[in-house]
């Protein structure tokens, strides 16, 4: 072989191998592709399943809330009617006074409640009372307040006693003392105000306490209003101050209103209050009004302020006309 031959016989493998090697490569890279589309096709799948998987524990979440929530709504609906049902339902059968009244909660269940009952053949309780805040919690402190003015209690009422012909009454001022040490703030968490009052259903005497609460309105036919704070303040301080009483005289045409500050501090859109003074302007305005005619009057007055903006708080009205 000659040395041309041989060279070109060393050129001829050199491009050989090179081949050879390039389709090494390529074939090496053709094989990693593969692997990689068969990782990316695994994650992939595994992909897909978790997000399936977790589709299917969200939506079974969901149906799970949902069942929850109706429960939740169906208990607040129960507990809102329990809360209804110890407001007056009808007005005590008494010639000497009208009763009328108003109630719209912020919530489904409110912090505000009141009554009228009797106490003897002579003489009627009322009360209105307001616990902060809202929902729940405070519904629950209002029902366990309204038990404790119940008959049974002893705590509007004197124990019975055989050789009374009448079963003695309470003063305002003793149950209010009794009320502050039942529910200490730490107690509950929750403050109370509430204003209580006697009326003598003979003599139109009106004997109160108020404890910390909005002062009730006495609006008389020539149009002077008397506010009603004599008292001490808010229930649950354990006696850190006294209490005390105020009483007025009703007469013929007098008029009575127990409220909360859901009323006085209801705000418009310009988050401007309502106010003691245009309450007490809307009485006035109002004042030839039926009784119940006059309470809606009141209401509808309120929301004409506020352009029918939903009530910030509970709002409780309680009426009273003496008819002597």
């Amino acid at each position: 072989m000659t040395g041309i031959e041989t060279k070109n016989l060393l050129h001829q493998s050199e491009g050989l191998h090179r081949h050879v090697s390039a389709l090494m490569r390529e074939w090496m890279a053709c094989r990693a592709a593969q692997a990689d589309a068969a990782i990316g096709n695994a994650l992939l799948r595994e992909l897909v399943r978790k997000f399936t998987d977790m589709q299917r524990r969200l939506r079974e979440q969901a149906i799970e809330l949902s069942r929850r929530q109706a429960r939740l709504e169906d208990d607040l609906k129960a507990a809102a009617g329990m809360q209804k049902s110890l407001l007056p339902q009808q007005a005590p059968d008494q010639d000497a006074v009208s009763l009328a009244w108003h109630f719209t909660p912020s919530e489904m269940i409110g912090g505000d409640i009141f009554h009228v009952f009797p106490l003897n053949s002579s003489h009627m309780g009322m009360y209105m009372l307001d616990v902060s805040g809202h929902g729940v919690p405070a519904a629950l402190v209002t029902v366990s307040v309204s038990q404790f003015f119940q008959p049974f209690s002893g705590h509007a009422l004197r124990r019975n006693n055989i050789r009374e012909e009448e079963t003695p009454i309470v003063s305002p001022v003793e149950v209010i003392r009794a009320l502050d040490r039942e529910y200490p703030v730490e107690r509950f968490d929750k403050f109370i105000t509430i204003i209580y009052l006697v009326l003598d259903l003979t003599s139109g005497k009106l004997t109160y306490c108020n404890a910390g609460h909005v002062p009730a309105l006495l609006l008389r036919p020539d149009g002077t209003i008397h506010r009603l704070d004599a008292g001490g303040p808010l229930i649950g301080l354990d006696g850190a101050l006294p209490f005390d009483e105020g009483e007025h005289l009703l007469t013929g045409g007098d008029r009575l209103l127990l409220y909360t500050d859901g009323i006085t501090e209801y705000r418009n859109h310009a988050e401007e209050q309502y106010g003691i003074d245009r309450l007490q302007y809307s009485m006035k305005k109002h004042a030839e009004k039926p009784l119940e005619e006059w309470l809606k009057l009141l209401f509808l007055d309120l929301m004409a302020f506020g352009k029918r903006r939903p009530v910030q708080d509970d709002v409780s009205l309680l009426g009273l006309e003496w008819l002597g």
